[in-house]
């Protein structure tokens, strides 16, 4: 499992991300694994649907913060 995947700040828009999540799903599709992945905003949905990930579902999370709340969706891809 991979919880996070990340660059550091100084590295951005060099394909690093890219590079290591076509490795990881490319090994998932070697291993037949789901994978399931989280996102938190409309942009991330879509980069993830360009990897071939399946919008499943989303829902709003509340916050212990008095009045925020946070929006979550669910994405899916099987080998």
């Amino acid at each position: 499992m991979t919880p996070l995947l990340a660059v550091d700040p100084p590295y951005p828009r060099r394909g690093i991300v890219t590079a290591m999540f076509k490795e990881m799903t490319s090994q998932a599709i070697q291993d037949k694994t789901i994978m399931v992945i989280g996102a938190d905003n409309d942009i991330n949905v879509h980069v993830y649907e360009s990897f071939g990930f399946e919008l499943k579902g989303k829902t709003v999370l509340a916050s212990s913060v008095k009045g925020e709340s946070y929006r979550l969706f669910a994405l899916k891809k099987t080998p």
